[in-house]
This record gives C-alpha cells, structure tokens and sequence, in this order.
C-alpha cells in the first residue's frame, strides 16, 4: 500500500491508497473527523502488522526508479548494507534505537558519517515513496562541516602522476575539470560526451539531475577523453575490464599516499575545482551552475571567501 492518507468522500471518511497505481478507499464508517482520525489511526497500525517488509518496499521502490540516476550505486548501497539489518523487519521496527545502531557499527567499520547519511537515504527514501506518512523512525548521523581541505595545484599534479592504474589517473582529471561528484563521472556514459561542442553532460534523461551540470569540455582534458574513447571496451568513461565501476575511493586514497597528501578524497577534487574557480575570480553564479546548485546562497556561503574580492571594499574602508 502506497501514500496512504484519509479523505472526506460522499460525506463519509475514507482511508484511501494506491495499489499498484490504482486508488482504493476502504470505509472508516464514520462522517466525524475526530472518530476518523482515530480510526485511520488504528487501521494504519493493523495494516503495518500485515504489511511487507522493508526488503519488499526497498525492492519495489528499486524497481520503480530504475531509470533515476543513482539507481545503481542504491541498489549496492542496499544489498551490501541495508539488507542484512532491516530487510526482514516491518517499517514500523525501522527506530531511532536500531538507525543509532547501524550508524555506531558501520563508524566501527571505518564508514564516515557522510557515508552513513548516504546509506540511510536511501532507506528513507524508499520508506517515504512507499508511505508519505511512514512510522519508520530514522536517526541520521550529523551532518556535519564541508572539509576545507582542497589542493594546491603542485598537490594535483602530485596526485595525478602517483595515480598508477588509467581509471584512477582519468577519474581525478573528470573530477578536477567538470567539479562533477564521484557518482555522477562514475555513471557517466559517452552518450553524453559531446566532442563535436566541447560539453560533458553529467545528468542522465532528458531531465537534469540534482546537483549535476552540462559543463564545457577545458582544453587539457579533452585529449585525455579523446584517448580514453579510441580505447574504450564499454559504454562507461571510467571502466575497469570493460565494465563501470562503482567506487574509486580506495584508488584516490592509495595516490594520495604515495604522493604523500593527507586527507584526499574524490570529493576534495570537486571542493578543489570550486575553490580554484573562486580563487580566479569566476562570478560565483557561474561557478554555482558548474557544480549543479540550485540555489546559489550554498555557493556563496562556502566559496564566495575565496575570492580576491570577498570583502575586499569593505576592508579599505578601514584604512586610515
């Protein structure tokens, strides 16, 4: 039963949802709306004692968003992660108490709390699309600070020349010349490479995807595509044994080391292509559209200090 809810219908109250995209009503016998709202209640709570588990809702909503732009890397997060936690339990035993827990035993396992938000999103997410009003109870980890940590341009260019396998060389140069987020360059396909007008496509559909850019093709990555796709074995830019892969953290993290950089990521190299443009002096609506905002304030509040102009008028007003 999908996005149940209660609705006034020939001057009776209902308990209305959507099964398999038809609407049905079942009676709640009653034109009271308080009586009503007592009864939807209790009828909801019968219904989650009987209703499918969280593996079938998880399943269902996979299923439904085959074609979203995350569906894969969901999919994994869920059959590796989520599964053998919550899969057999009702919506209803999805707590804060068991969320707390997932969240203490996968920092144990070395997951940041970044990861850990990103897993239980999806558990969210397929609990809302099943049920807007869900008894499931989920307890996120903080959110926490973004890193300030980017690299200088020496930094870069140590890390590239330690990445030793192509995948991991060709992903930090995607990373460092769309700003694109490790998921986006990792699903992209070269479909939506367009040598022809210089653009990289990282939305997937007709339809822009969140936080993801159409952004010029610059001039040192172009030759770089232009081999990896005289070369390519499958549909995927970044690919290993002609298949895409699903996460190159521990490939950005081994160059790091042996370029001897501390606390580098897949996501400092996008933090890093912001700051870079910032530092240029590129209008931060421009640098807000290359790293897919919608809302420019989230650019302004963590990038605008690092332009040269960043209250640059205000400070010579102090001048004596």
């Amino acid at each position: 039963m999908q996005d149940p809810r209660i609705k006034l219908y020939r001057e009776m109250w209902y308990y209305v949802y959507k099964d398999g995209g038809e609407t049905k009503r079942i009676s709640l016998r009653t034109k009271d709306r308080g009586e009503a709202d007592r009864s939807y209640a209790d009828l909801v709570k019968t219904l989650a004692l009987k209703g499918d588990t969280v593996g079938d809702i998880v399943k269902a909503y996979l299923k439904d968003k085959a074609n979203m732009a995350s569906h894969d890397l969901a999919a994994l997060i869920y059959r590796k992660h989520l599964e053998p936690r919550f899969g057999n339990l009702r919506e209803d035993q999805v707590t804060r108490s068991n969320t707390r827990d997932y969240t203490a035993f996968r920092r144990k396992a070395g997951a940041s709390d970044w990861t850990i938000r990103r897993e239980l999103g999806v558990l969210r997410a397929a609990l809302g699309w099943n049920n807007k009003n869900t008894p499931a109870v989920i307890e996120l980890p903080p959110e926490g600070k973004i890193r300030d940590r980017y690299l200088r341009k020496d930094e870069y260019q140590a890390l590239l020349a330690a990445a030793e396998a192509p995948h991991i060389k060709l992903f930090i140069m995607l990373a460092l010349s769309t700003a694109g987020r490790m998921s986006a360059l990792l699903e992209l396909t070269w479909d939506r490479v367009d040598f022809e007008h210089g653009l990289i496509k990282l939305s997937i559909g007709d339809h822009g995807n969140k936080g993801r850019a159409t952004v010029p093709m610059n001039s040192a990555l172009r030759p770089v595509l232009e081999e990896a796709y005289r070369a390519r074995t499958c549909d995927y830019v970044v690919e290993l044994g002609s298949d895409r892969i699903l996460n190159v953290k521990k490939g950005v993290v081994a160059a790091a080391k042996r370029a001897k950089l501390k606390d580098v990521s897949p996501n400092v190299l996008r933090h890093t292509a912001a700051v870079w443009m910032a530092i240029d002096g590129v209008d931060l609506i421009k640098i807000a559209r290359f790293l897919g905002h919608t809302n420019p304030k989230i650019t302004y509040k963590h990038y605008a200090k690092y332009s040269p102009s960043y209250l640059a008028d205000a400070a010579q007003s102090l001048v004596v």
